[in-house]
């Protein structure tokens, strides 16, 4: 309705000057005029709304002779940000003017620039430009803005706009100002001011990796602001400047945009530990104590160990390792304990070099890791190409105690790509009675491998090919691993093939496993399959199955926030164990589910399985509903103390040989805790499941360890068990050990020595905790009773340097400041700082008669300890404050060319603590006199 009335009223203004214009033109002229009529309504009317810009006018002038036209079409402008709009403004008179543009603006806004108009001649047209700046807080809606136009101070035309002012989220999280240094033991509180920046009220959550005193959820109007503290306990006992960190986190609920802010502090210790001088090779001398416990038996052997592991040089380009222990306890029941003596150089990045017990392997395919006494060197060249060649002799298992050598060269052709090729040779394994073709252990055969390496940022594959001789049997096994990642989706895979009577580790089958993964924000979709047919070369001994499988499976993730996750998984696979008597041998179709929580004190898992399985182990089998639920928790109660436990119930017939399905409940209970030098674990499980049956099954697990000084070192470690294949045969194992480490001495690195101090407080005062003490880029804060130690301070003359902004009231340092040390070499030296109460001395320098100004002077208090020295002030005062008390001589000297006063004379004083003393010094100028002397002149003819 509104902008029909302007639209008539536009109408009506046209009219009447085409009807005027028609009486002074002929009639073609008037009809020209009559076309356009429609066309300048038009015109006018779409110029009161731009999209969102709605423009009201009111003319001040009838005859419109000026036009203003918004030319920006901008739907929406943010708060916080600045904003240009564009006028037209078009001078339909005859006469030129002289135009001044003044827009008026919401009172908060501000006016940044307005281009200038100045002359605008008949029919000409300019552009202006006005800048200005919303505030953060303006509320979102339309907002008013006016645009005079005004020549010679009188307002001619005047125009209303309104805009749109977007909504606005945004949050300010700033530190306050906090302590820059802290005594240890201390509580370390920061405060952080949140203030909203937006035009709506902000839902905010508040984190912090520290405490937060207050609300953790707050709603804050716009332009509020609030203060939020964060603490936490600093540690008591330093031994070199830490610095702590408090954070807070603010996320706004509604963007889900979250803002950081930090404060830091400094802890200085009151003592800096002394550094060791020397660079050192640190050695491990440690003593065993084992002691094995059944139904039937107890056995109990001692063993000792010399282990070192470090560089030899400061460079760190010579390093070695080592291991003597002995005695060889092998065959000793339920130990297993050998002697071993092993030795590892390595220089730079170049060279490797092992000799001693060590496992030795040459390529992944081939033979075996053999352990025993051996050598093998690394050696490369110009960091392209690499030679190894290694030799072993196994000497503690007759299972596999044939010699191993072989030789490798590998060549890196680019950064990304590398080729290699090995030949090795060595006996048969006895182990080698899964395959077909049994052959005598004593004939040697070769293994010749060829293996290619390609890794980029986005690709990686790795493959070796290899060739077996066995008294001329030439026997094929391919291995190949394979990863890529285009985009969101990830691919892994790996593929071994073997020959029926490959002579290496693995023999007559085929491996296979594909994986592809697609991520995309919170979801995580694989797909994937495992086959296992390969016949591996194995020592019953040591291994209880040997497992064949098929497996296909589909996972589907989600990630329902930064804490939690959920996942399904579905799969059809058979397992069979191939080692005889057989442990397991079923198919299973089934659907595993998980959900996890990780807080930073709480971890929760949730998982289980539902499944129907058929037992392959039964002559006569069916498929059978099995199932398993567990919950397992992590709480830490304390920083430094932490329970866990879990439960879980299965309902399963995988393992039956009689065809039931059984009922089993399992339960765990944990605690763990970490105070300085101490670590304890705990972790007590109730029972297993079958399927658990063919490997070793802890029942109890204990272990503390504690250490004192860094050099001794104690552990305890007790296991309640069941070996792998027995039942209600459970044993103990315990062992108790100590350690002594320390360093051989290579090179001096440090000298340097020390300080030790207090500071010395006249009676009657208490000693501030947090002053200050600095000597050679070391800092500490002496502690309550005043007392500091710095040690690792350069020898020679260094300066000890004491903050007096923390010393107690009316107490002033006793000595100089800053203290000159002379720091001697491996010696620390004892030093006393006081404090003592402080006097000071006022003066007032009297002008000379006659004389409008006191000159500038300077005044000197020494003695044969301290100086002081200031300048008077204009009116002749001058005032010494904060002066140790003591004698001291009182020197004034002119400053300037002022010749014309006489030479003040020096005063001995003397300064008592706690008191003002007072002086007055006259100034007095020098009396001039006219001297005439008689001379003879001669004067010459």
């Amino acid at each position: 309705m509104q902008h029909s009335n302007y639209k008539i009223l536009i109408c009506i203004i046209l009219l009447s000057q085409t009807l005027s214009f028609a009486k002074e033109t002929s009639l073609g002229a008037f009809i020209e005029s009559s076309s356009t009529l429609v066309s300048n309504v038009e015109r006018y009317y779409s110029s009161l709304s731009l999209l969102n810009l709605h423009q009201q006018s009111l003319n001040t002038e009838p005859e419109a002779e000026l036009v203003l036209t918004l030319k920006t079409t901008q739907k929406s402008f943010d708060p916080n940000s600045r904003h240009t709009l564009v006028f037209e403004v078009y001078n339909q008179s005859k006469a030129s003017k002289q135009i001044k543009v003044l827009p008026i603006l919401p009172t908060s806004w501000q006016l940044l620039s307005v281009s200038a108009i100045n002359h605008l001649a008949p029919a000409e047209k300019k552009l202006v430009l006005v800048q200005f700046f919303i505030p953060s807080y303006q509320a979102a809606g339309q907002a008013p803005i006016t645009v005079n136009l005004n020549t010679q101070n009188e307002l001619i035309r005047s125009e209303n706009y309104t805009i749109n002012v977007a909504t606005h989220q945004d949050i300010r999280v700033e530190p306050l100002p906090a302590a820059p240094n802290l005594e240890g033991g201390t509580l370390f509180k920061s405060s952080f001011e949140i203030k909203n920046m937006g035009n709506q009220t902000a839902a905010l959550k508040i984190n912090s990796s520290t405490f937060i005193d207050g609300f953790k959820e707050i709603q804050l109007k716009s332009d509020a602001d609030t203060i939020i503290v964060v603490q936490q306990s600093t540690p008591k006992l330093v031994h070199a400047p830490l610095k702590v960190i408090n954070d807070l986190e603010v996320e706004n609920v509604n963007t889900q945009v979250k803002k950081y802010a930090y404060n830091s502090t400094t802890i200085y210790p009151s003592k800096i530990k002394q550094k060791d001088p020397f660079f050192r090779y640190m050695i491990d001398a440690s003593v065993y104590y084992n002691s094995f416990t059944n139904s039937n038996d107890h056995f109990s052997i001692m063993t000792a160990e010399v282990k070192g592991n470090g560089f030899l040089d400061i460079p760190k380009e010579h390093f070695l390792s080592f291991i003597v222990r002995g005695p060889q306890k092998i065959n000793v029941r339920r130990f297993g304990i050998t002697d071993q003596y092993s030795l590892i150089y390595r220089y730079k990045d170049a060279t490797t070099v092992k000799a001693g017990d060590h496992g030795y392997q040459l390529n992944r395919l081939g033979f075996g890791s053999r352990f025993g006494i051996g050598f093998s060197l690394d050696h490369s060249i110009n960091s392209r190409l690499t030679f190894s060649a290694l030799y072993v002799k196994p000497r503690l298992y007759t299972s596999n105690n044939s010699s191993f050598y072989g030789v490798k060269a590998q060549y890196l052709l680019s950064p990304s790509f590398g080729a290699g090729i090995s030949i090795s040779q060595s006996k048969e394994s006895v182990y080698r009675s899964f395959s077909q073709k049994k052959t005598n252990n004593n004939d040697f055969g070769q293994i010749a491998t060829i293996n290619f390496d390609y890794q980029n940022a986005r690709h990686f594959l790795y493959s070796e090919t290899s060739l077996s001789n066995f008294k001329g049997d030439i026997q094929y096994t391919q291995m190949l691993n394979a990863g890529t990642r285009l985009g969101n989706f990830r691919f892994n895979g790996n593929f071994t093939v073997a020959a029926k009577n490959y002579f290496g580790t693995v023999s007559n089958g085929l491996q296979l496993n594909t994986n592809i993964t697609y991520a995309k924000n919170k979801w995580n979709l694989s797909l994937g399959q495992s086959l296992s047919k390969i016949i591996q070369n194995i020592d019953p001994r040591f291994s209880s199955a040997t497992p064949y499988f098929k497996n296909y499976f589909a996972r589907l993730g989600f990630k329902i926030d930064q804490a939690s996750l959920l996942s399904i998984r579905l799969d059809h696979r058979l397992r069979e164990d191939r080692l005889m008597p057989r442990n397991y041998f079923y198919k299973e179709m089934g659907m595993d589910y998980q959900y996890s929580l990780n807080l930073p004190r709480l971890n929760l898992n949730f998982n289980g399985r539902i499944a129907k399985t058929k037992n392959m182990l039964l002559t006569q089998s069916y498929y059978l509903n099995n199932y398993f639920h567990g919950v397992n928790i992590n709480y830490n109660l304390l920083k430094a103390f932490s329970v866990r436990g879990g439960f879980n119930h299965s309902y399963t017939s995988r393992y039956s040989l009689d065809g039931k399905t059984s009922h089993n409940y399992r339960y765990s209970l944990g605690l763990s805790t970490s105070i300085n030098a101490l670590r304890f674990n705990l972790l007590y499980t109730s029972g297993f499941t079958p399927e658990y049956f063919h490997l070793k099954r802890d029942y109890l697990n204990a272990s503390i360890f504690y250490s004192i000084n860094n050099h001794h070192h104690f552990e305890i470690r007790a296991n309640y068990y069941e070996n792998p294949g027995f039942q209600n045969a459970k044993e103990v194992l315990a062992s108790a050990k100590y350690t002594y480490r320390f360093g051989i001495p290579l090179k001096r690195t440090i000298s340097a020595g020390g300080i030790k101090g207090y500071i010395q407080v006249p009676k009657n005062y208490q000693l501030k905790e947090g002053i200050q003490l600095s000597i050679n880029g070391k800092t500490v804060i002496a502690d309550k009773n005043g007392y500091f130690e710095i040690n690792n301070v350069s020898v020679g003359k260094q300066f000890l340097f004491i903050d007096q902004s923390k010393l107690p009231k009316h107490l002033i340092l006793g000595i100089k400041n800053p203290i000159e040390l002379d720091i001697v070499k491996n010696q620390s030296q004892d030093i006393i700082i006081p404090l003592v109460e402080a006097a000071s001395l006022r003066g007032n320098l009297n002008k000379a008669p006659k004389d409008s100004i006191v000159p500038k002077i300077l005044i000197h208090l020494k003695n044969e300890k301290n100086a002081y020295t200031l300048r008077s002030n204009p009116d002749g005062t001058f005032h010494f404050k904060e002066i140790i008390p003591g004698s001291y001589d009182l020197n004034f000297q002119f400053l300037g060319t002022n010749m014309d006063y006489k030479a003040i004379p020096s005063k001995q004083i003397t300064l008592n603590a706690t008191s003002t003393k007072s002086i007055t010094i006259d100034i007095e100028k020098k009396v001039r006199q006219v001297i005439f002397k008689s001379k003879k002149l001669y004067i010459s003819n």
